[in-house]
């Protein structure tokens, strides 16, 4: 799937430096990694415990087999 693409669907919400490029970027830019780490870290220890993960997991109902934690 081309950028132009995702931007027509009206779900990107990455930085716009990327709109130009061609292709999708492939790697994840760090903002989202980090608002993605901000968002399970309850205790805001700079941390994240596998209790919070797993916390998360069930909160955002992902998609994970049980036992993974």
């Amino acid at each position: 799937m081309s950028m132009a693409e995702i931007v027509k669907q009206g779900n990107y919400s990455g930085p716009p430096k990327y709109l130009a490029q061609r292709d999708v970027p492939l790697e994840i830019p760090m903002e989202c990694i980090v608002r993605l780490a901000d968002a399970m870290d309850d205790s805001m220890d700079d941390r994240i415990s596998v209790p919070e993960i797993a916390k998360y997991v069930r909160k955002c109902e992902l998609p994970f087999e049980e036992g993974i934690e």
